[in-house]
């Protein structure tokens, strides 16, 4: 199975043809429940024909407490679902969309994560002009 795994800047407004292209083809993506990348990234899945319980898998944030903890935790548990699908063999690629100039304080966490857990993540910036 092929499974894409994006994080991102709320904020982040960049080019969703660019994203789509980024992203290739995939069968499972692995998303938060936000604004700006994770949004952009499930609207890709959909027009692909995938939906929310039949190859989109969103962790939403409120499942891990009350904010601004359930971030990190959701971001914990999103990182751990992957590498967990790595083990069992299946193609998983990591994706990061932060913005220029934004503070991305949870793409960068996430980030962080994902590289602890020894993920090569592809970085695409999103900038202020929308490219």
């Amino acid at each position: 199975m092929k499974i894409v795994v994006v994080t991102g800047s709320r904020e982040w407004n960049g080019d969703r043809a660019a994203m789509a292209r980024e992203l290739g083809d995939f069968d499972l993506l692995v998303v938060g429940d936000a604004l700006g990348a994770d949004l952009a990234a499930v609207n890709i899945a959909k027009k692909r024909g995938l939906d929310h319980g039949n190859g989109i898998y969103a962790f939403y944030a409120a499942d891990y407490g009350k904010w601004p903890s359930c971030g990190p935790k959701r971001n914990s548990a999103m990182v751990k679902y992957a590498a967990e699908c790595v083990q069992a063999g299946h193609d998983v690629r990591w994706f990061a969309f932060p913005q220029r100039g934004a503070a991305n304080k949870g793409t960068n966490d996430c980030m962080r994560k994902m590289k602890r857990a020894g993920a090569t993540v592809r970085v695409v910036e999103g900038g202020a002009d929308g490219r």
